[in-house]
């Protein structure tokens, strides 16, 4: 009977992988990225994979790299730490503060994808994505420069994630479509594991969705069923950009994100170039960001959400006292008109959407009609901001003034006595324009 992915006989650690496991040892690929359900033995793997990876180039570096620095702590350490207890591969800290470790073959660097910058200076043979579907795409450009030099491998583990940077389910699996020869991407279920529980793999087949199933348990990407846009993978790709002007659409958030979707318009059509994205920040909080993103991209109109006009004047008072001019115009709102604007816009292959704007790739898979016919009003802030910034781009180019609508009382005395003498029929004695 299995004991488990490694044990110990005498004074020697027997390791078992699984048919999948054994793969990433002895398949000739360059970057090997592995989907799977819940519980199928990947971080463990990454730690004996990495140690594997160490011997076979010694005297040269590894990288660990986790979404978070929280999960470095919590994940990712204790299985490191756990495989190589007793082994030659045990060491010492090195830096523990800067996540440096190491052994007689050489330092392994834990880093977090939350800010890939940091990994910039790190030259490695291999490098370990755990839960690569969480991490951002620029951490996995860094990581796989950070091997370039020596030719180095990758190994990336995740549940098939749409959420936090869809890079992975739009590219890496693209180029495996592609029959890219350096990329080997395969799809796993959780009872590949030997040790996983399969009654309760069975009773939730019953009773989960499709779409959870297949996330849940087969490390299947699946689109849910019902979505509000639906465009090719070409959509999304960074575009040289022609003369044109640069605009803005903003939806605000206290509780929830605010959130701003900056988008260049020439002649080839819309290009959405760089989003912002933050939340639980007073407004004012968020106008360094902006400002510096207002200078990047020369933007010159924001469409606002028509129903936050105080934290607009709050952000507009600020980018103002930083000597930053932008004229702040309220969108029209109207759900139904924008999302077919939208939808004709992709249909005519006027947008582009550039993988820096992932938060709105991410929504967009996620965004779906509910039981009313009306989108679902969840995790819809980029959706929001996208159509405030078609609608109100659509009006400027048809050429629809902007004009505030207004509420001058008129005098009901003086109108009374003029009809009066004009001999005309009294109107209503107070009404509003």
């Amino acid at each position: 009977m299995r004991k488990g992915l490694y044990y110990d006989e005498g004074d020697t650690r027997v390791v078992h992988p699984h048919i999948f496991q054994f793969l990433s040892l002895v398949a000739d690929y360059r970057e090997i990225f592995f989907s799977t359900g819940v519980g199928a033995g990947k971080t463990s793997w990454a730690a004996v994979w990495l140690s594997y990876q160490q011997a076979l180039r010694p005297k040269q570096d590894v990288i660990w790299a986790e979404p978070t620095a929280g999960m470095i702590e919590r994940v990712g350490l204790p299985a490191y730490l756990t495989f190589v207890e007793g082994t030659i591969f045990e060491g010492k800290w090195k830096n523990k503060k800067m996540g440096i470790y190491s052994n007689m073959f050489g330092n392994v660097y834990f880093v977090t994808a939350e800010n890939p910058e940091h990994i910039q200076g790190v030259h490695a043979s291999a490098a370990v994505m755990d839960e690569a579907g969480q991490c951002r795409r620029k951490a996995y450009q860094i990581i796989k420069g950070r091997i370039a030099a020596s030719n180095g491998r990758l190994l990336a583990l995740t549940n098939p994630y749409h959420n936090k940077d869809p890079w992975l389910y739009k590219e890496i699996m693209r180029r495996w479509k592609d029959k890219d020869p350096e990329l080997l991407f395969l799809s796993f279920p959780s009872i590949v594991n030997p040790a996983f529980n399969r009654s309760r793999y069975e009773e939730d087949k019953k009773r989960m969705t499709k779409e959870e199933f297949e996330f849940q348990y087969l490390g299947i990407y699946s689109k849910p069923t019902g979505l509000v846009f639906t465009y090719d993978d070409d959509v999304i790709k960074d575009v040289p950009l022609e003369e044109g002007r640069t605009y803005a659409g903003m939806d605000f958030g206290v509780g929830d994100p605010t959130v701003m979707e900056i988008a260049h318009y020439d002649k080839n059509g819309l290009h959405f170039i760089d989003e912002y994205y933050r939340n639980a920040l007073a407004p004012s909080e968020h106008v360094d960001a902006l400002a510096n993103l207002i200078r990047k991209y020369k933007i010159s109109v924001i469409f606002y959400d028509p129903s936050a006009k105080a934290s607009m004047m709050d952000i507009r008072k600020g980018l103002q006292e930083k000597g930053i001019e932008v004229l702040f115009q309220r969108a029209d709102n109207d759900i139904e008109r924008g999302i077919k604007a939208v939808r004709e816009m992709f249909l005519e292959n006027k947008i582009t959407i550039s993988p820096n704007c992932y938060h709105m790739l991410d929504e967009d898979n996620g965004y779906v009609y509910g039981n009313n016919g009306m989108p679902m009003a969840k995790n819809d802030h980029c959706e929001d901001a996208r159509r405030y910034l078609i609608m109100g781009l659509l009006r400027k180019l048809n050429g629809v003034k902007h004009t505030p609508p207004s509420r001058k009382i008129i005098n009901p005395l003086k109108e009374y006595w003029d009809n009066l003498l004009k001999k005309k029929e009294p109107k209503d004695w107070l009404r509003f324009r």
